[in-house]
């Protein structure tokens, strides 16, 4: 059996820079993948069209939406296949052990994603994650921001009724290629995961 590899646990915002040490690259990744360091805020768009300050933009209908897929956080970075765990704007990531079997769902769910070559956040869902609550057969990585939601009504009347008629997790609002703010199916009284 070959030598184990030691493994690295690493700052969210150091990750970016891993392994390299010239100013021209940290620019540039700070640049690329900065908006992954940004806070995401979870918002209540209220029933008398009330949204938290800042986020009015959420209800004029600018920027667009999609699924939150739940799953476990995982990322790309520069190749390299992270697992995060904690929040995600100040969460702890540790590099994916291919050799290790405590990471072998991570690695069936990367080795399942053939299309998986970017950079950039993902889930990982499956039978093997968060109880599979899409009932999938195997286990995939999901890119954060895939799954765009076409002609969602920007109101609390509209995002309640999405909730009612489709089995999603949470709503994320884009605007200018950031995960800005995202709202949950249970801040409508829906259940999720059972």
């Amino acid at each position: 059996m070959g030598k184990r590899k030691e493994r690295k646990t690493v700052d969210y915002l150091k990750i970016c820079v891993l392994h390299k040490k010239t100013e021209k690259f940290r620019k540039a990744k700070k640049e690329r993948f900065g908006r992954m360091a940004k806070s995401v805020k979870r918002i209540i768009v209220g029933s008398a069209g009330e949204v938290d300050p800042g986020f009015e933009w959420v209800l004029k209908g600018e920027g667009y939406a999609t699924e939150m897929v739940d799953g476990e956080r995982c990322a790309i970075i520069d190749g390299v296949y992270y697992k995060g765990s904690g929040d995600l704007n100040s969460g702890v990531w540790d590099e994916v052990d291919f050799a290790d079997p405590k990471d072998r769902w991570f690695v069936n769910a990367y080795d399942n994603t053939p299309w998986c070559v970017e950079d950039g956040l993902y889930e990982a869902v499956g039978v093997h994650f968060k109880g599979n609550p899409y009932g999938l057969d195997d286990d995939f990585l999901e890119r954060h921001g895939r799954i765009r939601i076409r002609h969602l009504p920007r109101s609390y009347s509209g995002i309640k009724e999405y909730f009612r008629t489709h089995n999603v997790m949470g709503i994320v609002f884009w605007k200018d290629g950031d995960e800005r703010c995202y709202v949950m199916r249970t801040d409508y009284g829906f259940d999720w995961g059972k």
